[in-house]
């Protein structure tokens, strides 16, 4: 296995490793520039916080400007980075999102998709283990005439779609 630096330089056999992560194929192993726990970054109009840098997942914590979807997976440095999960407020009164794949989502915070008027699809995933009070305030999630309680139970492994604050399980 070579292992070459983030700028794609070949690095000496027997140098110190720890504290930083590589990844490639075909026996090439190239660092990745700066993630690290904690990093936070700007992708599409989403703020991201690197949540486990060896596991390559992120938080979506914020948005600036018209965000209109999230993202099951970011791209970083030439990474792939799995979006695991929504912070408190993260996504609060985005009136411009339209659609949420939330299939690699274990967590969403409390009020995180609140007063999201425009939302007309949410994916989640079998893995959806928690979801904060008020987390989809303003959205009706509906199972045909019966009204969702937004709780893993309800959500996990389903996909929602609608429009007028209204969203049906999909067949």
């Amino acid at each position: 296995v070579a292992f070459s630096d983030s700028g794609g330089n070949a690095m000496e056999p027997g140098l110190d490793l720890r504290g930083h992560f590589y990844s490639g194929s075909g026996g090439a192993l190239r660092m990745a520039s700066g993630l690290a726990d904690g990093m936070r970054f700007t992708a599409g109009g989403l703020r991201y916080e690197v949540t486990s840098a060896g596991s390559l997942e992120v938080s979506v914590i914020g948005y600036r400007g018209a965000v209109t979807s999230v993202p099951g997976a970011v791209g970083y440095g030439g990474l792939e980075l799995s979006v695991t999960s929504i912070a408190d407020r993260a996504l609060y009164g985005c009136s411009t999102l339209v659609s949420a794949d939330l299939t690699n989502v274990r967590s969403v915070g409390m009020k995180a998709f609140a007063w999201c008027t425009s939302v007309r699809e949410i994916g989640f995933g079998d893995g959806l283990g928690s979801v904060g009070a008020y987390a989809f305030y303003g959205l009706a999630l509906y199972d045909g005439d019966t009204r969702l309680q937004p709780s893993p139970e309800a959500l996990a492994g389903h996909h929602f779609s609608g429009h007028a604050h209204k969203l049906w399980l999909s067949p």
